[in-house]
């Protein structure tokens, strides 16, 4: 049976473990399990955890005899931080594997702790602005448009990164952030940079929105953990509330008579198929970067998200029916009407045909 002073030192390393996997991103049951492992270790066996998306405690009653020891850590920030991951997945993996014991493990959590980033904000800033730049290149945008997205993303994360010093809730960040992407489409379509404002607003809005927040709902929710997996589900629906609020703000603010159309993706096509599998690369590269992502890992992290895009084909055209195909019939009168209206030559009945808006009478 550990002492007192063990005890209290080995439950307090285990949820200040926890309490950095949590708040860094990871699942509730990777948490609890990480907890277990490192307890039992240390001879702590079959405590009571309990992880919510806020707390965490855990509790060990040595006999019945016993008074229980319970311990309580709360999770004051949450952000997503893939170095702080990787460095207490192998501090872990020492703990586990006896390199390290109980003080040095604790010493080392907290000069991770403590210690923060080597790479210095304001890069991490750029590195935000650059996976924007990426997605507007994706989208088909052109240099100005890349160029707009990647002013407007590091204008967002300034933005946030101050409200967040002044402990504004997460869900005005986000109205901030989407209100400062629209704010400036509008004012670069009424200054004529841009023929189509909706491209800088959705290159821009791509770092507000909560798809991982979403994903890690699902994975507590999957794993029984229904407290923490509704508390990120809802999470994730605010943040995306804000989102559309600040759009709207924009708009209003904006009062600019701009018309921001409804962005349509595929209008890009496949002959700019590189450019699209380049900007994918750049989002992908960028968004790990900016997460503190392992520099390690982050130009595999580029060339899977560029094959993914190259692996791209266009889907097998429709054979449309008309004379000698299956199905057609003279008195058709759709075949009629688009026979008087291809003059040219075109397939009017498919709208892939690269003639279609330069020659065609039905343009």
């Amino acid at each position: 049976m550990l002492e007192a002073r063990a005890l209290n030192l080995t439950l307090d390393f285990c949820l200040r473990v926890g309490e950095l996997l949590l708040s860094s991103g990871a699942g509730a049951a990777d948490v609890t399990a990480t907890m277990k492992s490192l307890s039992w270790h240390f001879g702590v066996r079959h405590p009571d955890i309990d992880v919510t998306f806020t707390s965490l405690s855990m509790s060990y009653q040595p006999s019945p005899e016993d008074h229980a020891l319970i311990q309580i850590r709360q999770v004051k920030q949450r952000e997503i931080d893939y170095e702080d991951l990787t460095l207490v997945d192998h501090l872990v993996r020492d703990v586990l594997s006896d390199r390290v014991d109980l003080m040095e493990a604790r010493s080392t959590l907290a000069r991770i702790v403590s210690s923060g980033h080597s790479t210095p904000r304001w890069v991490i800033t750029l590195g935000w602005g650059l996976m924007c730049a990426g997605v507007g290149l994706q989208l088909g945008g052109t240099s100005t448009v890349v160029a707009i997205a990647f002013a407007a993303a590091v204008c967002i994360d300034r933005l946030q990164l101050m409200m967040s010093r002044r402990r504004l809730p997460f869900f005005y960040q986000q109205v901030a952030g989407g209100a400062v992407a629209t704010i400036l489409a509008t004012v670069a379509a009424a200054l004529g940079l841009v023929d189509d404002p909706s491209l800088v607003v959705t290159a821009n809005i791509i770092m507000l929105l909560a798809g991982i927040g979403f994903m890690g709902a699902l994975q507590d929710a999957l794993s029984g953990f229904y407290v923490t997996g509704g508390a990120r589900l809802t999470e994730a629906l605010l943040a995306t509330s804000g989102i559309i609020a600040g759009v709207s703000g924009g708009l209003t603010l904006a009062k600019l008579g701009v018309e921001v159309g409804r962005l349509d993706p595929g209008a890009a096509g496949f002959e700019e198929l590189s450019m699209m599998a380049l900007g994918g690369a750049i989002c992908a590269g960028a968004f790990a970067f900016s997460s503190y992502a392992p520099p390690r890992i982050i130009l595999p992290i580029a060339a899977i998200a560029r094959s993914r895009w190259a692996s791209r084909r266009p889907s097998p055209r429709p054979t449309p029916a008309g004379p000698g195909r299956p199905g057609w019939r003279r008195s058709s009168s759709v075949w009629s009407a688009t026979r008087s209206r291809a003059g040219c030559g075109c397939r009017p009945w498919s709208s892939w045909c690269p003639r279609w808006s330069r020659c065609c009478p039905a343009s």
